[in-house]
């Protein structure tokens, strides 16, 4: 299985109507890459997408199109399953690259889900 973990977006000035947002800080993703080493010693496949980084290496904007090149880069690893780790000044924004994701993804989200249904087993997954 392919599994994408996308960092949460790291920013300043979303609170703030007049400030334009700015990246705060780039800093490794260690909860994504603690579940990465998990993942991959189960014998799956893990990337690990850092729109913090992205941003700042000018691969995807923080304008108007961050959503849709966020989504095109998670679609374009080809995932079995994708996680999203959020905080909450960029849950909105989380939660728009996420929906953004699951239509169209096919038959990787219905086996995503029918592992989420089935309590007891050991490689489902629990959502909070």
């Amino acid at each position: 299985m392919r599994v994408v973990l996308v960092a949460n977006l790291n920013l300043s000035g979303l609170q703030v109507r007049q400030a334009e947002p700015v990246l705060d800080s780039l800093v490794p993703p260690l909860g994504l890459l603690s579940l990465a080493a998990v993942i991959q010693a189960s014998g799956h496949q893990a990337v690990i997408i850092d729109p913090n980084y992205e941003i700042d290496r000018g691969a995807i904007s923080l304008g108007r199109e961050f959503v849709a090149q966020t989504i095109d880069a998670v679609l374009a690893e080809k995932p079995d399953l994708v996680g999203f780790s959020t905080m909450c000044n960029s849950f909105h924004i989380t939660l728009r690259a996420a929906e953004g994701v699951v239509p169209g993804s096919g038959e990787s989200t219905r086996r995503a889900a029918s592992l989420v249904r089935r309590p007891g087993n050991p490689g489902s997954v629990s959502v909070y």
